[in-house]
């Protein structure tokens, strides 16, 4: 009887047995299939992400080090995939790993090109949210976690608009982390009360709207695929009031007079918008004498500078650009002279001359190198004692006086030549000594 008891317990566990192992070996059957599938979801995802990074608009030198981890990655699941295959378990899951790592690698390389401004931050967030996915994808593949996941909706940012102005919707950025084929519906939750605009295509990632009414317009999407849909997603679409714009007005500043070998400067910052947009500046030298080889420092900046190299005239131009348009030109101009030769100032020579008599003065021969016309300026530097004489005009070359007491008389001359005084010149006019005037008096008787 016990012996029976026995053999009936051995019967039933391996009855129970089987029929366990008999559910392994389907298990078995279909897991592999379903684990390879997912590994090879997850390898083209890496190429496209890999096509991606190729085209970022940066050095060939850091787009090839980001490169470089995305094939480390993709040729750790490849291998993986064959170690898999071949019933090798552990040495899959450790290749998978090894991808994770090249993931995790990459996404820390990006994240300092990114604050670094290597790379425009909207990119690289993109490629950020692309390697994230993978990562995840990896760990459940390292987890065996082959249940269906949630897709998930992704309506793309909020925008605001104009009153008139196509809006394009991008739902491009929505996903399933299985790489189901995804449908796509979008619904206008709230308009503002007059409008009525309906979306041109509610079932494409990428529907379109044209709001003829300011407001703001709220869309949601929901994504979904074979199994479950996604938590909607919603985008705010602000719509305003066309603005019309008022056209800049450019001020390339005062005209100049230089010499030759001068630094210039142009000045646009008397430049005005009545809208207060900010403005830029685009200068370009619009004249110069045959043969310089002047050209402007910058042609972007407020104040671009040139040095003058040749004698005549330099013309600038100034157009400005609110934004939305370029203002009408200005012109600055810059008359270029040879470097001024100082005038010579020639009182004339000394004079003598009794007292009584009136002394002209002469200071026709001053001259100037340059054929500059030239303006006097005379003055007494002494008189003798007691005398009142005063030239009768200190601003023309012959002015005059009278000898009113015996002794020197210095003047000086200055002359001008319009840009500069000369050194000055002085002449003396001394008095001559007049014979004695005997008078025997009167005669007697």
């Amino acid at each position: 009887m016990e012996s029976h008891a026995k053999m009936s317990y051995f019967n039933w566990f391996t009855f129970l047995f089987g029929i366990l192992i008999c559910q392994a070996s389907v298990s078995s059957a279909s897991t592999p299939d379903l684990f390879i599938h997912h590994a090879e979801s997850i390898q083209g995802d890496i190429e496209l992400l890999i096509d991606k990074t190729k085209n970022l608009d940066t050095s060939a030198h850091k787009r090839k080090h980001l490169v470089v981890r995305l094939e480390a990655a993709q040729k750790h699941i490849a291998s993986g995939i064959d170690k898999y295959a071949q019933g090798i378990q552990k040495k899959a899951i450790k290749r998978f790993k090894k991808s994770r790592h090249s993931i995790n690698r990459y996404l820390k390389l990006l994240a300092k090109y990114k604050s670094h401004h290597v790379i425009e931050p909207s990119v690289a967030d993109q490629l950020k949210a692309d390697a994230k996915k993978i990562r995840a994808n990896i760990t459940r593949l390292i987890k065996g976690d082959f249940s269906n996941g949630k897709p998930i909706a992704n309506a793309g940012i909020d925008q605001s608009v104009v009153v008139g102005q196509i809006v394009t919707l991008d739902g491009n950025e929505s996903y399933d982390r299985d790489g189901d084929v995804l449908t796509v519906y979008w619904t206008i939750i709230s308009q503002p009360a007059a409008s009525n605009i309906i979306l041109s295509n509610p079932q494409s990632l990428t529907p379109s709207f044209t709001p003829v009414v300011t407001g703001v317009y709220i869309i949601e999407l929901i994504v979904s695929d074979e199994q479950s849909s996604s938590t909607a997603d919603t985008v705010a679409v602000n719509v305003l009031m066309a603005h019309i714009n008022t056209a800049p007005v450019a001020d390339a500043g005062l005209d100049q007079s230089v010499f030759t070998n001068q630094q210039v400067m142009f000045d646009g910052s008397g430049s005005t918008d009545v809208d207060g947009d900010a403005l830029t500046w685009s200068w370009q030298m619009a004249a110069k004498p045959a043969g310089s080889n002047a050209v402007l420092s910058s042609e972007f900046v407020v104040q671009p500078t040139f040095v003058t190299d040749l004698i005549g005239q330099y013309v600038a131009q100034l157009i400005v650009n609110d934004g939305t348009d370029n203002s009408a030109p200005d012109s600055a101009v810059v008359n270029v002279m040879s470097p001024n030769t100082l005038p010579v100032a020639n009182a004339g020579s000394d004079q003598a001359d009794f007292i009584g008599n009136t002394i002209t003065l002469d200071g026709s021969a001053s001259l100037d190198a340059d054929g500059d016309f030239l303006t006097h300026h005379w003055s007494f530097i002494s008189v003798p004692t007691n005398s009142l004489a005063v030239l009768d005009n200190v601003f023309i070359a012959r002015p005059s006086f009278l000898l009113d007491s015996p002794g020197d008389y210095v003047a000086q001359l200055i002359v001008n030549d319009g840009q500069a005084d000369s050194a000055p010149d002085d002449i003396i006019v001394s008095t001559i000594n007049s014979r004695p005037l005997a008078h025997a008096g009167n005669d007697q008787t």
